[in-house]
């Protein structure tokens, strides 16, 4: 672990004989730390197609490998079990994926922005989306050695909000120290909140604990967290959590 402008930064280095297991998602740290603005099911498609990837597959002068992804009904209610409705699950994600971009913030009010896909479309005879990702998103999910994060897809798959997920994803992050701490405006920026739960304690009620209760309740990790104030103000939030071995869910 590293410090980087004052915050905690896990740098896990892979493997080169890793043995990866099918429906995982292995992503770049900036890229889960990244803000965008997705629906539930964008985000759930999105990570359905970053299982299919082999990170392990290296880049060339730049250009990471671009394949084109099918993801059917049939994958998405095996991933999603709760979805009690996946053609059309299916379809609503791919008419918004797009136009959704990602944004990188480098400080001081300067950022770049990407693209997630270069094309999606979706069959309804088939039941079924195609989708490539662009060459700036694969670079974050292909040729990864050190400061990434790899998840199970059938962990995620028991999150239902956007807000759970991507909570999950953040925390997960810092797996190896169990300890996450992070400011309440960056916080808000990463769960896509920063127009809505002004207050702290319309966050806490409708955002944080429904998304820890989830987290605890759905997942591998066991989750806690306290306040950081000034002048009793809340300003950040410091998480403390482990991994459950036993709660490793088939698929």
């Amino acid at each position: 672990m590293r410090r980087d402008g004052g915050r905690c930064v896990n740098l896990i280095v892979m493997d080169k004989d890793i043995d990866l297991v099918p429906h995982t998602i292995t992503q770049d740290n900036q890229l889960i730390q990244a803000a965008y603005r997705l629906t539930t099911l964008e985000k759930r498609l999105l990570l359905v197609g970053m299982s299919r990837l082999n990170p392990m597959i290296q880049p060339v002068r730049g250009r990471a490998p671009i394949e084109e992804l099918k993801i059917t009904a049939g994958d998405w209610k095996r991933a999603f079990p709760d979805d009690k409705k996946p053609y059309q699950s299916l379809r609503r994600a791919a008419d918004g994926m797009m136009n959704r971009q990602w944004r990188v913030n480098h400080g001081e009010g300067t950022y770049t922005k990407y693209n997630w896909l270069s094309r999606c479309s979706y069959d309804p005879n088939k039941g079924e989306i195609e989708l490539m990702f662009t060459n700036d998103t694969a670079l974050r999910l292909h040729g990864l050695t050190s400061e990434f994060t790899t998840l199970q897809l059938n962990q995620i798959g028991q999150l239902t909000s956007f807000n759970q997920i991507r909570l999950y994803e953040l925390i997960y992050q810092f797996k190896a120290t169990g300890f996450l701490s992070k400011s309440l405006e960056d916080l808000r920026d990463i769960m896509d909140l920063t127009d809505k739960h002004l207050t702290w304690s319309v966050f806490k009620r409708d955002a944080l604990d429904p998304a820890i209760r989830s987290i605890n309740k759905n997942t591998n990790l066991t989750v806690t967290y306290k306040t950081t104030k000034a002048i009793r103000k809340v300003i950040g939030i410091e998480f403390y959590f482990h991994e459950d071995k036993q709660t490793e869910l088939s698929f």
